[in-house]
């Protein structure tokens, strides 16, 4: 079974606040990221955009990273 991945923003000491992917399916105090990174469910939040990304859990989770889709014309 494959684990749906959703990215959210989280303490990660020292260096402040990254973007981690976490399973929130689990029924847990504490979430684990893809990166083995274990944070309390209380203390993550939406990513607002800006934020540095977890290296490890974008190469854990591979094909599931988010990409923004820009529809806009190119060419001229």
């Amino acid at each position: 079974m494959s684990t749906n991945w959703t990215w959210w923003l989280a303490p990660t000491p020292p260096q402040g606040k990254k973007v981690h992917a976490f399973n929130l399916e689990a029924e847990t105090p504490y979430l684990e990221a893809a990166c083995k990174h274990t944070v309390q469910r209380d203390q993550i939040e939406e990513n607002p955009g800006q934020k540095l990304w977890c290296l490890p859990c974008l190469i854990a989770v591979g094909e599931q990273i988010p990409i923004a889709v820009d529809n806009r014309r190119r060419g001229g």
